[in-house]
């Protein structure tokens, strides 16, 4: 003889489901997408301040911060940034939260070191290291004046002062 067992589990979850609100779900989701994009943030201040953001947010207690940092409060959420460009997206964070976006940095070389053959690293004077990335033939010397731009892709390029060549470098620190 074959018995038949029907389950009634089904039948007592169907409308427990239907009446949860389905935001409920989308916003756990939002909130962990939130965050994400907040550990993609480089310097440790900005990134603390959008955790900060997102917790307050989240917990209610937002208004007191938002009333208090009114920049901040504007900054562009997480679901503005979906789908752009990584630089894109940095752009559009630093111009909504009031920081002025530079395409280039003038400054003067204190120390050059060779890294690898036809590579070398240089240190600014204004504390910051930048590393050859490619071969050129681009000869500098300690105490040159330089320019650094912003490429295409997120690259730079360094160039001497009121010189034509240029050289692909990266940022170390």
């Amino acid at each position: 003889m074959r018995t038949v067992v029907r389950c009634w589990l089904p039948y007592f979850w169907l409308p427990a489901l239907l009446l949860t609100p389905a935001s409920a779900a989308t916003a756990d989701e939002t909130f962990v997408s939130a965050m994400l994009d907040c550990k993609s943030l480089s310097p440790a201040d900005e990134r603390l301040a959008c955790y900060d953001r997102i917790v307050n947010a989240y917990s209610g207690s937002g208004a007191e911060q938002e009333a208090a940092n009114p920049t901040e409060s504007a900054a562009v959420d997480a679901e503005a940034l979906f789908g752009m460009s990584p630089v894109a997206a940095q752009r559009a964070l630093e111009e909504s939260t009031g920081r002025e976006q530079i395409d280039r940095v003038e400054a003067t070389i204190v120390t050059l070191t060779a890294v690898a053959p036809n590579k070398v690293a240089v240190v600014l004077d204004n504390g910051q290291i930048w590393r050859q990335t490619t071969a050129s033939s681009l000869k500098l010397a300690e105490g040159d004046d330089i320019v650094i731009r912003r490429r295409s892709l997120g690259s730079h390029t360094l160039q001497k002062a009121g010189a034509a060549r240029s050289m692909k470098v990266k940022r170390v620190e």
